[in-house]
């Protein structure tokens, strides 16, 4: 009986001081989540099927690396995962629609962070020459334009030497006046193709026809040359000893047609040799052809002559009396129109005589029996055979250059660097502005805005542009 009390009073004991004990600390272990830091996603080019994304790079805990991944609107799905690089092109987009998206930064923990990017409806692209630096850029044409690749004044990459710095297009190869040089460039994405050397600076707009580019440049002496694209060589080269106003060069009936000084050339298209020429009197800027007949402003006494293409034989001539021209002769449907300081006339091809006539303008665009140009500080449509106006925009504008591309009427006008320049898109039919692509915000002083467009892989060119459409 004792022994087994004995028993009892061990256990309460030993019970008793077990109870008594402090209980072990608990040690909880937090994990902190830090996602990938954030990050800057930019479209950098937008195209009628496609758009290149870039973006800049997001940095993992512990230098961990990172990859990306692409999501297009709602689709759980990337379109493109575990990306490496910091650019993703995406393909088979509608050209008329908008998209938003994302870009993924995730590390190998599957910590992730994203960033938003909206794509705009693909309206084109234009280029755009600052004077100032002397760079040609090209620019997507939207209200919040980017500007994809730029070059500057370097010998081996185009730039804006030329008094207008005008490139000529011929499918994905955009070609430039460079110093001494022709250059082409791809025109998606801006690299260099090849440069070819020429006796001169290219001035104005080059001029691309059925795989020759034609220039006229200007150092000790006029030298017009043509260049075999395929070749990336001069062919042929046309000196002039005289320096003076050259012009663009334009081309029909395999006949190459420009002016220098108080001359008017024709030159053979083939071999460049010279078929005529004729004393213009201070003739200004490029002459125009409708192919049987070419034309040419004067300033010496505020004219335009007519000279038939194939011998150079005098036809006719028209006095607009009063100088200065601000515009070379443009043609449309048989009607030569002509800007002056004092008015803008309407002439006829065939014999010069007066059609009708406005304010002073910009430079015009056509559709059809439709002519498009501003005076009055307004935007105009008008009908090319009698002058009638068919409507007038209810905003004021500076004067300009118009377009007619893909359906609508773009113009282009440019002012300081504090308030341009824009390219705005109009309807047609009504004059209603549809958008306004405005570049000021790029701090660029685009004061020489080259009527050049890509809307839908074809090039379109303002009226002061020689080149063929």
């Amino acid at each position: 009986m004792r022994i087994f009390l004995f028993i009892i009073f061990v256990v309460f004991i030993f019970d008793s001081c077990k109870k008594s004990e402090s209980p072990p600390p608990v040690v909880v272990i937090i994990n902190k989540v830090i996602p990938p830091s954030a990050f800057t996603v930019t479209v950098i080019d937008r195209g009628t099927d496609y758009a290149v994304l870039n973006w800049t790079k997001s940095m993992a805990t512990n230098n961990d690396s990172v990859v990306y991944n692409v999501y297009l609107g709602s689709n759980p799905v990337p379109v493109a995962a575990g990306l490496t690089s910091l650019t993703y092109t995406m393909h088979n987009l509608n050209p008329d629609s908008s998209y938003k998206g994302r870009i993924e930064a995730e590390d190998p923990k599957e910590n992730r962070t994203s960033e938003p990017f909206h794509l705009d409806p693909f309206d084109g692209y234009f280029f755009a020459y600052d004077n100032y630096s002397q760079f040609l850029y090209k620019a997507t044409l939207s209200a919040s334009p980017v500007t994809p690749y730029s070059f500057g004044d370097d010998f081996n990459a185009p730039s804006g030497y030329s008094n207008f710095p005008v490139p000529a297009i011929s499918g994905d190869t955009l070609f430039v006046s460079d110093l001494n040089a022709v250059t082409a460039v791809n025109l998606k994405t801006g690299s260099v193709l090849w440069s070819v050397g020429t006796p001169g600076s290219p001035t104005f707009s080059l001029l691309y026809a059925n795989g020759v580019i034609y220039a006229s440049c200007l150092s000790s002496s006029l030298n017009v040359v043509a260049i075999n694209v395929a070749k990336q060589s001069i062919i042929w080269t046309f000196p002039y000893s005289i320096v003076g106003i050259t012009s663009d060069p334009v081309i029909a009936n395999n006949t190459i047609y420009f002016t220098n000084s108080n001359l008017l050339f024709a030159v053979n298209a083939n071999n460049g040799s010279l078929l005529w020429s004729k004393v213009v009197a201070n003739g200004i800027g490029r002459p125009s052809t409708d192919g049987k007949s070419v034309f040419v402003a004067t300033q010496q006494n505020a004219s335009i002559y007519s000279y038939d293409c194939s011998t150079g034989a005098y036809n006719w001539s028209y006095s607009v009396g009063s100088v200065p021209l601000n515009s070379c002769p443009v043609i449309h449907n048989g009607t030569i129109i002509l800007v002056a300081n004092n008015a803008t006339v309407a002439v006829s091809t065939q014999n010069g005589s007066a059609l009708w006539q406005v304010p002073s303008s910009g430079y015009p665009a056509f559709n059809g029996d439709t002519v498009f140009m501003e005076y009055s500080n307004k935007l105009h449509a008008l009908n090319i055979n009698t002058g009638n106006e068919i409507w007038s925009s209810t905003a004021s504008y500076g004067l300009s250059q118009a377009v007619y591309a893909a359906g609508y009427v773009y113009f282009l006008f440019s002012t300081d660097a504090q308030s341009g320049p824009y390219v705005t898109k109009v309807a047609t039919q009504t004059g209603t502005v549809l958008m306004t692509a405005n570049r000021n915000g790029s701090g660029y002083y685009l004061s020489d805005l080259p009527p050049v467009l890509v809307i839908n892989n074809q090039a379109y060119y303002g009226s002061t542009s020689a080149i063929g459409r």
